[in-house]
């Protein structure tokens, strides 16, 4: 996997490509600290990019560092979870748009930074052309 990490500004961008990107879920992680009401704020915007093959229930899990929470802003349908410091998206029935954006908050009581790494997990099925199902997962 390659890796591109692009600092602008108040906006940290982690775009994440695999070798065969036209047949995996892809996901880019944006980072904000711009219009933010409070300090040990932040938003994290997550642009997904499915293959039309997805099929059946898809769980998103976003790994944050001990000291933040997550809080939803837009969930694009997925039902949303923060426990044992990971955001979960749900999705019972994965959206049919190729491209979509979830949007969450991360907080931190103690004002702590903005962390240095996010670790995601995605996991899917996919369709095959004879009707049989694939299980995938991968990390982001």
């Amino acid at each position: 996997m390659r890796f591109i990490i692009i600092l602008l500004f108040t906006q940290l961008t982690l775009l994440v490509f695999s070798q065969e990107s036209e047949n995996k879920l892809q996901c880019e992680r944006k980072l904000s600290t711009a219009n933010i009401e409070s300090a040990g704020e932040f938003l994290i915007e997550l642009k997904i990019t499915a293959p039309e093959d997805i099929t059946g229930v898809v769980q998103l899990n976003e790994a944050l560092p001990s000291g933040y929470i997550a809080e939803i802003v837009d969930n694009h349908g997925a039902l949303f979870s923060f426990e044992n410091g990971t955001a979960k998206f749900t999705w019972i029935s994965f959206p049919k748009e190729k491209t979509f954006t979830v949007t969450y908050r991360v907080k931190s009581s103690e004002m702590l930074s903005v962390p240095e790494a996010i670790e995601g997990k995605v996991a899917y099925k996919r369709k095959r052309e004879d009707n049989k199902q694939i299980a995938s997962e991968q990390n982001f």
